[in-house]
């Protein structure tokens, strides 16, 4: 019996032991294709996929149920041809071809070729389609064999090259199409009706190109006239639908009807990519933002909650869109199979350490290539999971050894908790930061940066706090210009604390403009920022990174970046903060709110680069120009505004903005070189900042009668500038000009006058004033009444709007 029972035993343990090995077998242990600048892929009748890339790779999958294999792969991404286009015929015919370049290495040979393979892509041959030196621009396959190939051969004609093999020969349909750059869009009905497009050029073909007609573009019915000023204006693509032609110029999309004089029209629905499906008479599209549409006809549009780059093809009524991952099959119901971007041809393995996030959580490792999340065994690394979002980081959880959390770079959820099978849910805490509070702070530092295309600087401070309050105890400066010795700040423990529990109850709460003190119409603008990431960029970057360190020792981060707007293009300045990151070993989220800075303002020191980012105060709206506003200029290199700024302070010119009834804009300013003048947008917007460089701007705090300043200005043009700075002379200086210009009902002076210093920040007249006056034969005006940009700027009846 007892040896019975230790029979049964042992053969238990190997059945189990051989059920573990076949489920560690059957995990999904298939590693990541790597594609790289897809420029083509292709659908054959029997739904197998075939892509091809910019460096020469072409791939395949059986279905969209399969893996991927490569089979053509040069031996880097600079020796094989340029794959542009590709063509598919049952489970084992496909031809693909280049445009940029082929090389001789074999088996691609230099000429006008396509490379053809008959088993699936375990062998290629080279078949030449013609003589000379031709770029392939259109292409369009149909699954019977037939291919049309569109090409510019450096002149003004334009060449079909034609074949009924499915590649195997060509011949030359004809070669006497004006052209200009070439066949870019071509698209075949059937065997004898198609269309192409070229340089605004659209024909039309009812006997395979044997005769044809030119029908008007978009361009030619003036809907895009002045988008297509100085432009190639390229006809993208286009497909019959029903009766209806649909063709993409100047990335914008058209459709007319095919039974009535050419009336181009756009969709009721923007949309950038199509494919009419003969099968159910339907047309999918991609809409602006990427949403996939089915549309039955022009006001029937049918929405799918799914996300997606481009059309692949339809097949048998089911649609195959490209992604990030793969390739997504998407049924008329809105169901979704997707063929990723697995291969069988080697293992998931770490390729570049950087590249990978690796974690140890109890008695497992976890891994994350930032698309899937992987656990290893004792075969190797397998996936368990591929997020929605890209994965910007993994922790564990401390809560429990069979989780982790998921950093997702995501608008909606930044975290996910996952177990080991897989198994994904939001994840959040419900006060993440009190346990950090709780300990108390310790210690804070402050990295600041800015960067751009021919700089880098950056400013490192650390503050540690005593019991006398915060100092800073180190300075690190890349930059020589801001020097700082030992400061104490009289800010309290419990401000900081404060501050960070009021962030903590409200990390997650929706912002508002009001968060900002923004109200009114202005409000708008700032909320633009909150559906997504700063819409403005520039080279010019600013950063900061908050570190502070509780008494137990945990670390908490708080950083952000923005780019700096440009004032002269109009671009709002929005502060850093927007949006903060926040981030420690038990907590990862993104916040609006703006507490935390109003306790960190008294930290930051005199001179910090770009201080103003730092506080949410300084939050401008994005400049509206209005009839009458000042526009104040700064940091000019002449002697004379030298010494304005030396004398007066930092703005050395003013000028008054006019906005005409058409919405154009005009400077009435006096200037040394040019006297009083009236100068248009178009003028100054370019060499004009040459000369003054950006502008700050400024408004009537109350309204008043701007019609009227802007007439009374005007009435000054012609004179000459002041070089004396004397009043009632028959000239004029620029804050003159505005001290002029103001007038009220009464006909009183809006702004006030003062006493005229021209002595520097040291009581000391500059030689320059010196030598200035005595050749003009006058003594300085030296506390005769008068004006200057920067007392004027300061004026309670002015507000800053820029």
């Amino acid at each position: 019996m007892i040896k019975k029972l230790k029979y049964n035993i042992f053969i238990f343990s190997l059945l189990l032991a051989a059920a573990v090995q076949v489920q560690a077998q059957q995990r999904d242990r298939r590693a990541e294709l790597g594609v790289k600048c897809v420029t083509s892929y292709t659908l054959s009748e029997n739904e197998r996929i075939w892509l091809v890339t910019h460096c020469g790779c072409v791939h395949t999958a059986p279905n969209i149920h399969s893996s991927w294999s490569t089979v053509m792969q040069p031996e880097d991404d600079f020796s094989g041809p340029s794959l542009e286009y590709v063509a598919a015929f049952g489970d084992s015919v496909a031809i693909v071809g280049n445009i940029e370049r082929v090389v001789s290495r074999n088996p691609y040979k230099t000429g006008n070729n396509t490379l053809r393979t008959t088993d699936g892509g375990r062998h290629w041959d080279t078949v030449t389609y013609c003589d000379g030196d031709h770029h392939i621009m259109g292409f369009c396959h149909h699954h019977d064999g037939r291919i049309w190939m569109g090409s510019w051969n450096g002149g003004r004609n334009g060449h079909i090259f034609y074949s009924t093999d499915s590649g195997r020969t060509f011949s030359t349909l004809r070669s006497d199409f004006d052209t200009e750059l070439g066949i870019c869009a071509l698209y075949m009905t059937d065997s004898l009706n198609g269309f192409f497009g070229a340089h605004n050029k659209i024909y039309l073909t009812h006997d395979n190109w044997r005769t044809f007609q030119r029908l008007p573009t978009p361009i030619d019915q003036h809907l895009m006239q002045k988008a297509a000023e100085g432009r190639v204006n390229w006809i993208n693509r286009m497909r019959q639908w029903g009766d209806y032609l649909i063709v993409t110029e100047l990335d914008k999309t058209f459709f007319t009807s095919l039974k009535e004089e050419t009336r181009w029209q756009q969709p009721p629905v923007p949309f950038t990519d199509y494919e009419a499906d003969a099968l159910t008479g339907c047309l999918w599209a991609v809409s602006d933002n990427g949403i996939l549409l089915r549309l039955t006809d022009w006001e029937q549009v049918q929405r799918f909650d799914i996300k997606v780059s481009k059309i692949v093809g339809v097949v048998d009524g089911y649609v195959y869109c490209e992604t990030n991952a793969g390739v997504l099959r998407v049924s008329p119901e809105g169901k979704t199979d997707t063929c990723f971007f697995y291969t069988t041809g080697r293992p998931i393995e770490i390729v570049n350490a950087w590249e990978w996030d690796t974690l140890r959580h109890g008695s497992r490792l976890w891994g994350t290539d930032h698309k899937s999340i992987y656990l290893k065994d004792n075969i190797g690394w397998y996936r368990i999971a591929r997020p929605s979002a890209c994965v910007t980081r993994i922790k564990p959880d401390l809560t429990s050894p069979t989780h982790i959390i998921l950093c997702l770079f995501d608008e909606e959820d930044f975290q996910l908790r996952i177990d080991t099978a897989g198994k994904t849910e939001p994840y959040h805490f419900n006060d993440p930061l009190g346990d950090f509070i709780t300990a108390g702070v310790q210690s804070v530092e402050i990295n600041t940066y800015a960067a751009g295309c021919f700089h880098h600087e950056s400013n490192i401070v650390l503050y540690r706090r005593d019991k006398d309050g915060w100092y800073e105890d180190g300075v690190n400066f890349d930059s020589s210009r801001l020097h700082l010795h030992r400061v104490f700040f009289p800010l309290e423990e419990a401000d900081i604390e404060a501050a960070l529990k009021k962030l903590s109850l409200r990390y997650d709460a929706a912002p508002t403009a009001s968060d900002f003190g923004i109200t009114g119409d202005t409000a708008m603008d700032v909320a633009e920022i909150f559906k997504g990431e700063d819409p403005y960029w520039t080279t010019n970057n600013m950063g900061y990174r908050i570190t502070f360190v509780n008494y137990n020792g945990d670390t908490l981060t708080f950083y952000g970046s923005t780019c700096v707007g440009n004032e002269a293009a109009d671009h709002t300045r929005y502060p850093w903060m927007l949006p903060m990151g926040v981030e420690s070993d038990k907590v990862f989220f993104r916040t609006y709110q703006p507490c935390l800075w109003q306790v960190l303002k008294p930290m930051m020191p005199d001179g910090m680069i770009g201080k103003e980012f730092l506080d949410n105060s300084t939050l401008i709206p994005r400049y509206r120009p209005c009839n009458g506003d000042l526009l104040f200029f700064k940091d000019q290199n002449s002697q004379m505004e030298k010494a304005i700024r030396e004398s007066t302070g930092s703005y050395t010119h003013v000028a008054l903005l006019e906005v005409d009834s058409n919405g154009g804009r005009w400077m009435i300013e006096a200037s040394p070189e040019n006297g009083v003048r009236r100068v248009k947008s178009s003028d100054w917007d370019g060499g004009f900042f040459t000369q003054y460089g950006y502008y700050d701007a400024y408004r009537l705090v109350e309204p008043f009668d701007t019609a009227a300043v802007i007439a009374r200005a005007k009435s000054f043009i012609g004179q000459p500038y002041d070089d004396t700075f004397l009043p009632d002379n028959g000239k004029l200086y620029c804050s003159e000009l505005i001290y002029e210009a103001f007038l009220d009902s009464t006909g009183n002076h809006l702004f006030r006058n003062k006493p005229m210093n021209f002595r520097d920040h040291r009581g000391k007249m500059p030689k320059y004033w010196k030598k200035h006056f005595k050749g003009l034969g006058i003594p300085v005006p030296e506390g005769v009444p008068g004006s200057n940009p920067t007392d004027l700027s300061k004026s309670e009846k002015l507000k800053r709007v820029l």
